[in-house]
């Protein structure tokens, strides 16, 4: 099995870049926010 795979798949990994860095992007969080409302009160 593992002879089939690694025939088929080619796995590279690489480091990531210091300066990359996870960051929430205002708007995004605006519409997640109003997705929460809506889920929460959506009997109204």
């Amino acid at each position: 099995m593992r002879e089939i795979l690694d025939a088929h798949v080619q796995v590279q990994i690489t480091k990531r870049n210091k300066l990359h860095t996870f960051k929430v992007m205002p708007k995004r969080w605006i519409v997640e926010r109003s997705f929460a409302w809506l889920e929460k009160n959506r009997k109204l």
